[in-house]
């Protein structure tokens, strides 16, 4: 990377005709400024990621003896880098005062360069990412680099090429006492990246999300929060979590290797890159495909039994084999039905023959863009998918079943989709059906004017009917709303947020490092209102057993709502 200063200045130096011109052997690099990347900042002003200057002296041992700098450099700390020696300066004062009383000559250089700060540790480590070395895309071809240091994930890796500044040079020309000093290139700092996070959100679902994982039986989870008009996202929680800051210090790499070994993943974004099967919040989907198909009605009943005989040797049944008893689409979504979902499905048998079923259904699904990316402004985002004859023969070594239609229908077996996805989905049921496009970053600016800026995006409508959707929405109201819903927990709160929920727990075995964990995973998807806007959810945590398990964590966000901003601020 040292090296690399004196090999670019060369470059520019051969570019210039004036430069070009006179004795290479009388030019020498004296002063580098490496430009502070911008900073990341949430939408309420909390600076997340920024950079800290640092201040070193580059000698080249194969040009200088360092004995005749003794006297100033004795008490500093120094590294060496092959025949550089580099010397670390505590304070910019002092670093002024050395660039005044030490010698201009081939082989010193004054370097500033900047560190790289993420304050809130684990908080944003997901969506901000962190550093690596490298070179910008931007500036593959340029030496107005990232001197070394480039975005590896999340915004710094989305953003990287307006985060990188452009570094500034300068030299000396001449020997003796005829010396003129040349600016090569002006410092530019980098563009500032304005989010839509709001940090009090933020830091709330980051505890309320680590405490219940920590204190129950689940591994890991994540949360997302987003306008459901929009698509902005104010809240984006991955847990675990890691410290970014550990990348760029060489004194840390043992715990680099520790976070890359981690079983539990702690680098990866569960919001945007968790595949797994969503249980019962996939049933409103299911619910909007029936109802527009015309399969079903809103008046429409079946009587659940607990338990049903599918054929000889499969039996389905609701949670628990409880019997829920005559229910129609809206409080089969309230109650979260199995048997009645089930029965949605072997109706789009009957309707359209077992082969034609699944492809109406998927048509629908796909109108969700159930299994296509968000497109949101992340570089690291998965997909699900969906259970299909094709897929079961393949990966299940068997064919199709009205059994797996049942388990397709009830979000189980090969159906699989990240947070990301099924908060865009809830808010597809509120906002007319639009497929809004996520983003996190609001706007980008030099200081003090816009150079980008995002707007919302819809990248698709369902095309149903209004009152297809004002059903479903219904259902999922009475999942509060009932007594026998399953989020009756949080039926004080409904009128206050208008709350909509769905709740879900999907069954899973899975090997993590040496363990196998066998149980479910925790859904809760839903909108709730706030100061007349909507806001949609997604929350899951991984093996964190029945969806009311996650419930906790929206009711007492709803809770802090209400008591203002001081409740965010406490630590869980």
């Amino acid at each position: 990377m040292l090296g690399g200063i004196y090999s670019l200045l060369g470059i520019q130096v051969i570019r210039g005709d004036e430069y070009f011109k006179r004795s290479l052997e009388n030019i020498y690099l004296t002063n580098v400024e490496i430009a502070p990347r911008g900073r990341i900042v949430t939408d309420d002003g909390k600076v997340v990621a920024f950079d800290e200057k640092t201040y070193t002296l580059e000698i080249d041992t194969n040009n200088i003896d360092i004995a005749e700098f003794s006297q100033y450099i004795s008490s500093l700390s120094v590294s060496d880098h092959a025949a550089i020696k580099v010397y670390e300066i505590p304070s910019k004062k002092l670093f002024d005062e050395l660039k005044e009383i030490i010698p201009l000559g081939r082989g010193v250089t004054f370097v500033e360069r900047t560190k790289r700060r993420y304050p809130f540790v684990e908080e944003y480590s997901h969506v901000v990412g962190y550093l690596g070395e490298g070179v910008s895309e931007s500036y593959k071809s340029d030496y107005e680099n990232s001197y070394g240091r480039v975005g590896k994930m999340g915004l710094e890796r989305y953003y990287d090429s307006y985060l990188v500044g452009v570094n500034a040079f300068e030299v000396v020309v001449g020997d003796g006492g005829d010396e003129d000093r040349i600016e090569l290139q002006r410092l530019r700092s980098g563009y500032d990246l304005h989010t839509t996070i709001d940090s009090r959100w933020q830091h709330f679902f980051t505890t309320s999300l680590r405490n219940s994982v920590l204190g129950g039986n689940a591994v890991a989870g994540s949360v997302v929060v987003l306008k459901s008009e929009t698509g902005e996202v104010k809240t984006m929680v991955s847990y675990p979590g890691f410290d970014a800051e550990i990348f760029g210090d060489t004194d840390r790499e043992d715990e680099v290797v520790g976070v890359l070994k981690d079983d539990l993943s702690p680098m990866l974004n569960r919001a945007t890159s968790m595949v797994l099967s969503p249980g019962s919040t996939f049933k409103p989907i299911v619910a909007v495909a029936g109802l527009d198909s015309g399969v079903i009605n809103v008046d429409q009943r079946y009587v659940s039994r607990g338990c049903e005989d599918l054929s000889d040797t499969v039996s389905f049944c609701e949670a628990d084999g409880v019997s829920l008893g005559s229910v129609n689409v809206v409080e089969a979504l309230g109650r979260s039905s199995n048997l009645y979902f089930c029965n949605v499905g072997r109706s789009f048998e009957r309707e359209y023959s077992p082969s034609g079923a699944i492809q109406e259904l998927l048509s629908y699904v796909d109108r969700f863009d159930f299994v296509d990316p968000t497109e949101i402004d992340l570089l690291e985002e998965y997909v699900g998918g969906v259970s299909t004859p094709e897929y079961v023969w393949r990966f299940g070594g068997r064919y199709w079943s009205i059994g797996d239609m049942c388990n397709m229908v009830i979000g189980q077996g090969f159906v699989t989709v990240t947070p990301l996805r099924m908060a865009v989905t809830a808010a597809s049921l509120v906002n007319g059906g639009n497929i809004v496009r996520p983003y996190i970053v609001s706007y980008i600016s030099d200081g003090e004017d816009v150079v980008y800026k995002n707007s919302p995006q819809n990248l698709g409508n369902l095309g149903v009917d209004d009152g297809v959707l004002a059903v479903v929405s219904k259902g999922m109201e009475a999942t509060v709303s009932d007594s026998r819903g399953t989020a009756n927990s949080l039926v004080d709160l409904r009128n206050e947020y208008k709350l909509r929920i769905k709740t879900g727990s999907a069954d899973a075995t899975e090997r993590i490092g040496g363990e196998v964990y066998e149980g479910a995973h925790s859904w809760v998807i839903g909108t709730f209102n706030l100061d007349g806007e909507d806001y949609s959810f997604a929350m899951v945590q991984q093996f964190g057993g029945r969806g009311y398990e996650t419930l906790p964590i929206i009711k007492e966000f709803l809770g802090c709502l209400d008591e203002g901003d001081e409740c965010f601020e406490v630590e869980r």
